[in-house]
């Protein structure tokens, strides 16, 4: 965690929290002043008590401002720092394949963080002022009668080692609540993104049930964490009076005795009560940091895989060959693949049709590394390869574009640094320039891009492959809700290219189409067959 902090800024919060915790040890030591300029009859010392107390106040009412400044500015560094680093692990290294990746990456983003910076960070700085009160004010008491100090501080002990046992409770009752969260997450994305079929359908009291049941979970469970964390704070609060007014009848009874002065027994009683309901904070505190436990291992896994998988520039190695040997894929034990076997070369066009669910989809997954094979040989140029070499060589068009809600351009360059030139040519060979024409390069494409037709938003996933001329191209159905006209515009285009390795799956291509690709395969029963 410490990575993640301004260590400028940190410092500064570090000194002003110290600063500021001098504030209960100042009316502690004011309060007890009265009690001596009383027994004292000291007139004179009035005026300059009152001068005393009213420009400290002031001090620390300045300086109250000023840490709370200084706290949300590290906090703003902090979050921003975390919020981009997650982000950054999510995209560039964790398995998209994992089950609700999105949903749950979202949630985490939205809520766990936002409850790492209330209960985890926050308290942090706090700790730091409860610190410093709790010192000075021991000092203080000590100053004034070690024994009676002595007393009180022997009777924390018990409070102390309740809270240890109480934080467990809590933490058990936090992680459940962050996966009741999640959950529901995943229901609401699920529901928004199909709100108009829903509606289509009348099917609004399909999800309801579901709704309020995932709903009534996320309550449930945030009240349960609440409720633990209020029972743990009362118990606490209980604790801290019966063991601290039992000291302070000891205190009475010594200032009774004549061992103590009135106001050295009213400078402790009043120290350790400050010392107290500091510890009590900070106990608080602590409790609340402890809930926060799963949340900050589970960003320290993400953030801490920074450069683990980090990928090697390739732009030197050269595509000559792919090589599927006696490939073998199940799914839940279902032979999806069985024993394919298939050699594209350099500049080969190869074209695999076959009917929906038969497992072209994922044979182009294989090919990416995206899935691990049964059985069989993936190689590239005679050796075997990885994510990296993948990463540098191929590019994907899919059955569903990728596509963010930013600018036409961000979408085609995804805001690396490419000549207009470049775009436009791109633009041109995806058939896309009637939508450049019509909008600009800057046009903001909706979330999901809904002010786009299916079609224009394909030919904006094949722009950027074009752009970012990565030797072997992957097509999963990438042309299909395209108009015929289209189609062959961009097949056209794409199977000139004589640099360009295609591997493309599509049961929709024309047939005059079909005499473009050096070879035509049907795949079957999880075998490929070479078609004429």
């Amino acid at each position: 965690m410490t990575k993640i902090i301004h260590r400028g800024w940190f410092s500064i919060a570090i000194v002003v929290a110290l600063i500021n915790g001098l504030e209960v040890p100042f009316n502690t030591a004011t309060y007890a002043y009265i009690f001596k300029l009383i027994t004292t009859r000291d007139l004179a010392g009035v005026g300059i008590y009152l001068a005393i107390v009213l420009g400290g106040y002031l001090f620390f009412s300045l300086l109250s401002y000023q840490q709370s400044w200084v706290v949300n500015k590290n906090v703003a560094f902090i979050n921003l720092r975390l919020k981009t680093r997650y982000v950054e692990a999510k995209v560039e290294r964790d398995d998209p394949s994992q089950q609700d990746f999105e949903a749950n990456g979202l949630s985490f983003l939205m809520n766990d963080l936002k409850l790492l910076e209330d209960n985890y960070w926050r308290n942090v700085f706090r700790l730091l002022g409860y610190g410093t009160t709790i010192l000075v004010t021991t000092g203080y008491a000590l100053h004034n009668s070690f024994r009676l100090t002595g007393i009180f501080l022997a009777f924390m002990l018990v409070p102390m080692v309740f809270q240890r046992l109480a934080s467990k409770g809590t933490t058990t009752k936090a992680t459940v609540w962050s996966q009741k969260n999640a959950q529901l997450a995943t229901r609401v994305k699920d529901l928004l993104h199909g709100a108009m079929t829903i509606r289509r359908y009348h099917a609004e009291a399909g999800y309801r049930t579901k709704l309020l049941r995932d709903v009534g979970s996320v309550e449930e469970a945030n009240a349960a964490l609440k409720n633990r964390i209020a029972l743990a704070n009362s118990l606490l609060m209980y604790l801290f009076y019966l063991f601290s007014e039992t000291p302070i009848a000891i205190g009475i009874y010594l200032t009774i005795s004549g061992i103590l002065t009135l106001p050295e027994f009213v400078a402790v009683q009043y120290s350790t009560n400050m010392i107290l309901n500091s510890v009590n904070q900070m106990l608080t505190c602590i409790n609340q940091i402890g809930s926060t436990k799963d949340v900050r291992q589970q960003l320290r896994r993400s953030i801490s895989k920074e450069g683990v998988t980090a990928k090697l520039p390739m732009k030197s190695a050269q595509f000559q060959e792919l090589r599927l040997t006696n490939i073998s894929f199940k799914r839940e034990h279902r032979d999806i693949l069985n024993v394919v076997n298939l050699r594209v070369q350099k500049g080969e066009k190869v074209l695999i049709q076959g009917p929906s669910g038969v497992g072209k989809s994922t044979l182009l997954s294989i090919m990416l590394k995206e899935l691990p094979v049964t059985n069989g040989q993936l190689l590239l140029n005679g050796q075997e390869y990885d994510d990296a070499q993948v990463e540098n060589l191929f590019s994907k068009v899919s059955q569903i574009p990728i596509i963010f809600a930013e600018t036409v351009r961000y979408n085609l360059t995804l805001g690396m640094p490419f000549s207009e030139d470049a775009i436009l040519v791109a633009v041109r060979q995806a058939g896309l320039s009637d939508v450049i024409k019509e909008s600009k390069l800057n046009q903001q494409i909706a979330e999901d891009g809904k002010n786009l037709s299916g079609g224009q938003l394909k030919r904006i996933e094949i722009a950027r492959a074009l752009l970012f001329k990565r030797q072997v191209l992957l097509i999963d159905e990438g042309t299909a809700s395209l108009d015929s006209a289209t189609v062959r515009q961009i097949h056209d285009t794409l199977l000139s290219l004589t640099n360009l390795t295609v591997i493309e799956v599509d049961h929709h291509i024309p047939h005059e189409l079909l005499s473009k690709y050096d070879r035509h395969y049907q795949l079957n029963n999880g075998r490929l067959e070479a078609l004429n």
